[in-house]
């Protein structure tokens, strides 16, 4: 996949990670299936307490927040082909993928000029918005990651038009 990347310019420092893409993709989406509020509790507190025989090699908090930077396409194309087949009946979502805390915007370097600041239900964040559209089998149909400034109304329109004129052949 990096080969196909396009370049900034700048030369990086391209140290081998201790963990695989799918290690650290496991531990995002065990994340957001367990619950926890934040990251870092869940991170210090259950990974590393608890899924060390299943991740031999485990990395610094610090560590996995700069590694899940290099995640995200291969994250959303993992989510992109695991499409479920169309039932009759759709349910449209969005949830927040908040990176921190307002307050620490500028001392924080995670998704710095990527990741933007967005309105959620309760407050403000800053981050990225997840848009799903799932199946009454909680099969995942359609997805999209937008940065938290973009209205939900956008992204649902475009993938509900994808959707139109689909249909179950039984």
């Amino acid at each position: 996949m990096e080969k196909y990347l396009i370049s900034s310019g700048v030369k990086q420092r391209n140290k081998i990670s201790r963990l695989s893409v799918s290690e650290i993709m496991t531990i995002v989406i065990a994340f957001h299936q367990f619950g926890y509020r934040d990251f870092k509790t869940y991170y210090i507190h259950f990974v590393y307490r608890y899924l060390t025989n299943e991740f031999p090699e485990l990395v610094s908090y610090m560590r996995i927040l700069k590694l899940m930077q290099g995640i995200l396409v291969s994250l959303y194309s993992y989510l992109i082909h695991r499409k479920a087949k169309l039932t009759g009946i759709a349910f449209v979502d969005s949830s927040k993928l908040q990176v921190y805390h307002n307050l620490h915007i500028l001392r924080h370097q995670v998704f710095k000029g990527i990741a933007k600041r967005g309105k959620g239900i309760m407050r403000w964040f800053y981050g990225f918005k997840l848009h799903l559209i799932i199946n009454d089998q909680s099969g995942i149909i359609s997805v999209k990651v937008t940065t938290a400034n973009v209205n939900d109304r956008k992204p649902v329109s475009e993938m509900a038009d994808e959707l139109w004129g689909m249909f179950i052949r039984r």
